[in-house]
């Protein structure tokens, strides 16, 4: 028979096995390559196949907020 503790167990261990590849990937010895991120609807130069192996790609995303003019705190709906 299966018990809460037994079936609470099974589910961290499982959850400590699936993330077992994230935590890992600091330890990944491969390149790595900054792209700087242009304005839409551009995108940065790439390949669409490449023949080269693995690396990691690195991006940088700034998020700037900004007030907004709406005088209305959440859409409206017309019938």
């Amino acid at each position: 028979m299966i018990t809460r503790r037994t079936a609470l167990l099974g589910a961290a261990v499982a959850a400590l096995v699936a993330a077992a590849p994230a935590l890992a990937a600091d330890d990944l010895k491969l390149p790595r390559q900054a792209v700087e991120l242009v304005a839409p609807p551009f995108v940065h130069p790439h390949q669409q196949a490449t023949k080269e192996g693995p690396k990691i790609i690195e991006f940088r995303l700034t998020i700037k907020e900004k007030e907004s003019s709406s005088t209305t705190p959440a859409p409206s709906f017309r019938p």
